[in-house]
């Protein structure tokens, strides 16, 4: 049943979400080519108004996907569970679990899906707009030498799983919290329910920013303090810190990402008792 829904929920937003990732590759092309008028120093008028015209359609291209599918997500997850429709969705034997579940994976499967189709996007307008200068990606000044580097490669591939790790359970967190926000605003409201739902949502994306930076500067702040307490820490030891830094703000991410989903989950069973 979770492979049915699934799917059923994946074909609701790519009924227009190819089309609109067409036109960003699109406005990607147009803008790359307008852009670059500028890259190749001209000084004519009009060129330079296609170039600030060119950037602006790139710009507007990924900011219009973003929000499209976006909102494609959370209209999707309101219709589902809050108006007439939930009435029937309510009424499939399915556990809330699981229904709540397919919300999240469609959530992150299109998240994964926009941010490669937005790469690609950036990744053709740089390509468009320096074509006129061939050796601007063999210029010297975008490498070093590698013997440069203090840190080992084992240290860089143990960051990067866990960066990768976080930005998957953050990504996980943020869809779970919109989703918490849309179910308060809905189950609590009697009312102007998607007002209340995007009133808390903005709050609770306020809120968690603040969290955001106070850990952020909190942890860098800890690490130098810890390096000048001991200002004759080895590399290993650097290393070490850092990657037990990284990943306590994956634990912590995790926990989150399991209260949010758990008061998701007793909202959704609220909400049906109280029918």
């Amino acid at each position: 049943m979770f492979g049915k829904l699934l799917k059923y929920d994946m074909k609701y937003i790519f009924r227009y979400w190819w089309i609109v990732a067409l036109t960003m590759l699109a406005f990607s092309v147009m803008g790359g080519i307008g852009y670059s008028g500028i890259i190749g120093e001209s000084q004519e008028p009009l060129v330079q108004l296609f170039a600030i015209l060119g950037f602006l359609l790139f710009y507007f291209g990924i900011f219009a996907f973003l929000i499209y599918y976006t909102i494609m997500l959370y209209v999707r997850y309101y219709k589902h569970f809050f108006t007439d429709e939930g009435y029937l969705t309510f009424t499939l034997p399915v556990k809330r679990s699981t229904l709540l579940n397919v919300k999240l994976a469609n959530g992150m499967i299109w998240s994964v899906l926009s941010t490669l189709m937005i790469a690609v996007a950036i990744v053709i307008f740089i390509m468009i707009t320096f074509s006129s200068d061939p050796d601007l990606f063999s210029s010297s000044m975008y490498y070093s030498d590698p013997g440069s580097y203090d840190i080992s490669v084992a240290a860089v591939i143990i960051y990067a799983l866990e960066i990768l790790l976080w930005l998957v359970l953050y990504l996980f967190f943020g869809h779970t919290l919109s989703y918490m926000a849309i179910t308060i605003g809905s189950v609590v409201a009697k009312k102007h329910k998607v007002l209340t739902s995007i009133a808390i949502m903005y709050l609770t994306n306020v809120v968690m920013s603040l969290i955001n930076s106070v850990t952020m500067i909190g942890g860098v702040f800890w690490i130098t303090n810890v390096l000048n307490i001991m200002p004759e820490t080895s590399e290993l030891e650097i290393s070490i810190i850092t990657g037990l830094f990284l990943l306590l703000i994956c634990v912590i991410t995790a926990v989150a990402c399991a209260i949010v989903y758990l008061i998701t989950l007793h909202l959704l069973e609220r909400r049906l008792n109280l029918e």
